[in-house]
């Protein structure tokens, strides 16, 4: 049995309404820990194709108004970088695009990072699995941080979908 949604009072409060409940105080909260989450990204040095990968596959899952998006289109790569990418969004797709905003990432993204990282003439005092760790747990603390906790009543996160 789901808890219904503290915030808007409309909607059994899942992981999928989480990301779009339109409460005024979820919409300001969760474009907050959008940017925070970039903010993260970009200081662990995710790569750039990575970053723009994600942005466009996850930006439509959260219901933000960010007006217009600058990251349309997949990233133009080549060679290697362009099937570890490839093969990195069909294994995020089947696990599901929801799952990496809780942790749940294809070790693809950590291979394709790796591979990135490994041409860098000034590589990031980080391995691949770090960057992984970091991400995956960035992931998972600002979406949970969007649903604030109710004080009148118990109103716990909610694992279904």
């Amino acid at each position: 049995m789901t808890s219904l949604c503290p915030r808007c009072l409309d909607a059994a409060e899942t992981n999928p309404h989480v990301y779009c409940c339109m409460s005024q105080g979820a919409i300001t909260q969760r474009k907050s820990d959008w940017i925070d989450l970039w903010k993260q990204l970009h200081r662990c040095k995710t790569a750039t194709v990575i970053e723009q990968t994600w942005r466009r596959f996850l930006q439509r899952l959260v219901t933000i108004p960010l007006g217009e998006s600058n990251v349309d289109t997949l990233p133009v790569v080549h060679g290697s970088v362009a099937e570890l990418l490839h093969q990195a969004i069909e294994e995020q797709t089947r696990i599901g695009w929801d799952k990496l905003l809780v942790g749940t990432g294809t070790m693809l993204w950590k291979t394709l990072q790796d591979f990135i990282d490994s041409e860098n003439p000034n590589p990031p005092q980080r391995t691949a699995s770090d960057w992984m760790n970091t991400a995956s747990h960035q992931m998972p603390a600002k979406v949970q941080s969007a649903v604030l906790e109710d004080k009148e009543s118990n109103h716990p996160w909610s694992n279904t979908s």
